[in-house]
């Protein structure tokens, strides 16, 4: 935060995350002029010590509210002027996509886990199309 505030001087941040336990964390910033933004809507429903995705296949939470919390954020998120979000989540690379394709130019963006690749996650043989020899 405080390096795109530097190259950007960006102060107002959007943060999304399906932990609560995040939002106190930006205290020490806010005392820095920061301004947090995030969606005050419950989120309890998305903390449980079993991973999301297990409990939405054993239909142990509402797939409906999940959806719409996660398209919310997602489109939120795209539409910041800068981002910092981690790409090794699918809604981190959306996200990144649905800014990109609007601005019709990636907008400045740190990711916290991954480099962005085009193919990330996926194995197997490239396409023909692919020059893999000029990444």
């Amino acid at each position: 935060v405080r390096t795109m505030r530097r190259l950007y001087g960006v102060s107002t941040v959007f943060v999304t995350s399906d932990s609560d336990s995040v939002y106190p964390e930006t205290k020490p910033f806010e005392e820095e002029g920061f301004t947090f933004l995030y969606n005050r809507a419950d989120r309890s429903f998305l903390e449980h010590d079993w991973l999301l995705e297990m409990r939405l296949r054993m239909a142990l939470v509402d797939r409906k509210q999940v959806a719409e919390a996660t398209l919310v954020d997602t489109f939120l998120l795209a539409a910041c002027d800068y981002l910092i979000l981690g790409l090794q989540s699918g809604y981190g690379r959306l996200a990144l996509s649905l800014a990109s394709a609007e601005r019709g130019h990636v907008p400045p963006y740190v990711s916290m886990d991954y480099p962005w690749m085009p193919r990330f996650g996926m194995s197997g043989p490239r396409p023909p199309w692919v020059r893999w020899w000029e990444e």
